[in-house]
């Protein structure tokens, strides 16, 4: 099981298939990075500046969906699956 800490490190160096439980109940699977290469210049600028976590604290992080091209979050406690090149991890 990844940290926090590990996950937003992963993020920052890759692109990862993940899937968390919506607010609705449904299951949203994503593909997401913090990797400036995949970030518009206008918002890659500000990965360095602006804090991982959205407005709502630790319980949450924000991240760049690489299919819809923009800016989603999601709650840490709501993440099911986290895949990156290493490893598939089962969270819930």
């Amino acid at each position: 099981m990844y940290s926090k800490e590990q996950i937003k490190e992963i993020l920052l160096n890759e692109v990862v298939s993940l899937s968390f439980t919506k607010k609705d109940g449904t299951v949203r699977e994503m593909t997401a990075t913090l990797l400036k290469d995949y970030i518009p210049v206008v918002d890659a600028t500000n990965v360095d500046e602006k804090p991982l976590n959205t407005t709502k604290g630790d319980s949450a992080i924000a991240v760049w969906d690489v299919d819809k091209k923009a800016w989603r979050s999601f709650r840490w406690d709501s993440l099911k699956t986290f895949k990156n090149g290493a490893a598939k991890v089962e969270t819930g």
